[in-house]
Parts: structure tokens; sequence; C-alpha cells
């Protein structure tokens, strides 16, 4: 059986820390490791247990610190002991998105947006951990991609992902179709790594698979979604599509939809 993910939560509104401590109690596949609204003690505790995940309040106002000094706190981690990290917060500020991603978050949830969940959170921390190139052996225990031997995923994987892009309106005739389902696959296959981080772990190794720059597989897939989303139907979109959007754009960004049908896919072959 594949061993709990430890994950350290700090917040400082109760109400989030027992909706959060309540799900995971619920799970075999996470371990809380400790719950703090102190930006410090939570740098002490991930520098000491190495956790595989930490879930952070971005303001922390009735705590100490913020969740910003906590990120810089984590900077001088080594990649391969750096946690996934999960921002949330109250404050829809793009500014805000921008500078946690400078300071290496993986992903950020605004509490507020439609979707939002303890199991939303959970659920997207063991999609991410996932990703960093771990699987189990005979035993149980994780092993490293060095170790591991795994088979490429077949055509058959890759119709699948197309049928899938088909179904939202991004078609093969559309420039961003190639890149999502190389990025897809890139992830089902387990090849992303800490070192790398997200952003290299999926759309760098497009454009390096297609010999284009990076910011041409980032428009090529941000212009496949906003077409989508322009054309058709939201509320049919919406049947098809069943990951949250942006509050803003109303749409999908890139890394979401990647990770949403690597996630899909895989829990569908291992049915």
């Amino acid at each position: 059986m594949r061993k709990a993910r430890t994950v350290i939560i700090v917040e400082d509104d109760e109400r989030e820390c027992k909706r959060l401590t309540e799900h995971a109690a619920g799970r075999k596949d996470i371990n809380i490791l400790e719950v703090t609204n102190s930006a410090r003690r939570a740098a002490e505790v991930a520098h000491n247990m190495l956790p595989d995940a930490m879930i952070i309040d971005i303001e922390l106002g009735k705590g100490m610190g913020s969740g910003i000094d906590l990120l810089k706190a984590l900077e001088n981690m080594d990649d391969d002991q750096r946690p996934v990290i999960v921002i949330t917060t109250n404050n829809p500020s793009p500014i805000l998105h921008d500078l946690t991603r400078n300071l290496k978050s993986d992903i950020l949830y605004y509490k507020k947006q439609i979707g939002y969940s303890a199991k939303s959170v959970f659920d997207m921390i063991i999609m991410l951990c996932g990703v960093r190139g771990e699987a189990e052996d005979d035993t149980g225990e994780y092993i490293t991609d060095q170790h591991k031997t795994e088979s490429e995923p077949s055509a058959n994987t890759r119709v699948l992902i197309s049928k899938e892009l088909n179904k939202i309106g991004i078609t093969e005739n559309s420039a961003g179709h190639k890149y999502f389902v190389e990025a897809i696959l890139y992830i089902m296959k387990g090849k992303a790594t800490v070192s790398q981080g997200i952003k290299d772990s999926s759309l760098s190794h497009c454009a390096r698979h297609f010999e284009v720059s990076y910011s041409t597989v980032l428009r090529g897939m941000n212009a496949a979604i906003k077409k989508s989303w322009d054309i058709y139907d939201p509320k049919e979109l919406a049947v098809h599509y069943t990951a949250l959007l942006d509050r803003y754009t109303k749409r999908p960004t890139p890394l979401e939809m990647v990770y949403h049908y690597a996630k899909k896919l895989r829990e569908t072959q291992e049915k």
C-alpha cells in the first residue's frame, strides 16, 4: 500500500484548520505532521521533518509572520528536500499570485472560488507529489526514477487524451492540441522532477520536444483554451471539464488543465 504523504498546515483560521484536518483524518494517503499559525514555526518544522507538502495561508493575519515570509525561509532548501507548496488565500490579486509563483510555490487556491474544498487541496497534493517521479515497488515502498522501469504510455493513451481535448473544443487542428497531449503524457510517465520544478517538468519538455520556445508552447495552449471558452457554451464545457476555473478569466490555466487530465486519465487506467 502506498505510504501517506506528510503535510504541514500553516493557517490562522480555526474553521479552515478544522475543515482540512477533519478531511485528512478520513484519508489513508495523507498524514498531518503539524498545524500552526506561525511562519517561523512552520519553517523550523519543514527543515527538520522534510514534509512531502505544505498548505500555506498567505496572509496569516491572526498568526505570526506571513506566507510570504515562510516562502522566503524555504528558498534555501535543496530541491530534493523541498515540499510541494500549496498556497491558499482570500486575496485574488494577480500580483500576489505572481509573487508566490516567483517564490517557487506550486499552485494557488482562492478560498472563495467555486469548487474550493479540503478535498480539492489534498487531491492536488497527491497529484503533484506523484509527478515527482516516484513509484512503488512490490513491498509498497517508494522507489526513485533511476531504479524503476516503466513502460511508455501506449498509443491508445495518446488517443484517449486527444478525445478528452476534443470534447472541450481543443481539436487536432488547434495549435495547442499537440502541446497539451505531449505535456499530459509527460506527467503520466512520471518524468517530472523536483529539481526541474513544475515549469520545466511539462511545458519546457514540450518546448524541447517540438524545438520551439517555452513562450510558444504557453501561447499555443492559452490560445486554444481561450478559443474554446470564447466559442462554446460554458454549461456544455462544464460537463466535460470539471476542474476549477480561474476566478477572473473563467477559464483554466494550461498547467491546471495538464494536471487535471493527467490525474483523470491515470484514475481511469487504474480502474
